[in-house]
């Protein structure tokens, strides 16, 4: 499970962070949403992934043996990304409620 979590700072794009996301944490349940935010600052790039599992007790869990935090009602796992190629656009952030992609993104962008 810890090797799992360490490639989650290997994914290029937006589509395997979640996929490698999705199969961390449905072994602790359920995911009734996730929430991925990506920064892009000179040389460096952060996905801020923000999930809620079914249940309270599946968090709990998946808090304890992934060393993940809480940030308000939502579980916070922040991960160190490869720094983009400049011409490497993609979308910035994606959210997904049961499964299925939302028809809005968003984009945050971190300047220095």
């Amino acid at each position: 499970m810890r090797d799992l979590l360490k490639s989650l700072a290997g994914c290029e794009d937006l589509a395997s962070l979640k996929s490698t996301l999705a199969k961390l944490f449905t072994q602790f349940g359920e995911i009734a949403q996730m929430d991925v935010l990506t920064m892009t600052q000179p040389g460096k790039r952060q996905a801020l992934c923000f999930l809620r599992l079914a249940s309270a007790a599946q968090e709990q869990q998946a808090m304890a043996n992934l060393g993940v935090t809480r940030f308000g009602n939502e579980l916070l796992l922040v991960v160190d990304l490869p720094a983009a190629q400049a011409h490497a656009a993609e979308p910035l952030a994606h959210r997904t409620d049961n499964g299925r992609q939302s028809e809005s993104a968003s984009s945050l962008t971190a300047t220095t």
